[in-house]
């Protein structure tokens, strides 16, 4: 059951992940011609869902860290140069 659900995180990370922040990312900081509006949109509905799937858990699969939880960092982290503000969610994202 767990590398089920790490597959279907893993899945994420290529299509919303990629789709949203990262495309968002891409049109702020290389003037990529994409649609950022979309592409913040996609972005927002991604962390809204990362966020309901955390809630009151520490990883998103498990007792402990995995590749589910690695797989979205970086372009989550670097989320905020494509526009797209970590704010509302999960107050742990967020850089101090």
């Amino acid at each position: 059951m767990a590398a089920a659900q790490i597959q279907c995180w893993l899945s994420v990370a290529q299509g919303p992940l990629i789709n949203g922040p990262a495309r968002a990312r891409l049109f702020n900081v290389f003037n990529t011609p994409v649609d950022h509006a979309q592409a913040k949109d996609l972005a927002e509905k991604l962390f809204s869902t990362l966020e309901q799937a955390l809630g009151g858990v520490s990883f998103l699969v498990g007792p402990r860290v995995t590749i589910a939880d690695v797989a979205p960092y970086t372009y989550t982290a670097h989320s905020p140069e494509g526009g797209v503000s970590l704010e509302p969610y999960v107050p742990r994202w967020r850089s101090s």
